[in-house]
């Protein structure tokens, strides 16, 4: 295998398209961790290190139900009566649907 003029101009130019892509990423990624740098960003990152890993699980002895997540029977039956009410509202839809397509035949 002989190398040619040619083939020494085009590997050349190849590694020559390389290094410019090199660093245009490098480029690239060096405008993209500098872009947006808000102070709030910043504070939010920070605040979220502070915080990672710190959290309450719901099985401890002193974990509390917030009140608004409280379930009392009230909201329970509220919740069926609204499940009961959707489920009939589907079944009526489904029979006029049924409905109409015997009407057409």
């Amino acid at each position: 295998m002989h190398n040619t003029l040619a083939d020494k101009t085009r590997e050349e130019r190849k590694n020559q398209r390389e290094l410019r892509k090199k660093k245009i990423d490098k480029l690239r990624t060096k405008e993209v961790m500098n872009r947006g740098e808000d102070k709030n960003e910043k504070a939010k990152i920070e605040e979220a290190k502070r915080t990672f890993g710190q959290f309450q699980l719901k099985m401890a002895d002193d974990y509390e139900v917030p009140e608004s997540e409280q379930v009392d029977y009230k909201k329970k039956r509220q919740q069926m009566i609204l499940l009961e009410g959707s489920i009939h509202k589907i079944k009526v839809d489904f029979n006029i649907k049924v409905n109409d397509l015997r009407v057409r035949k």
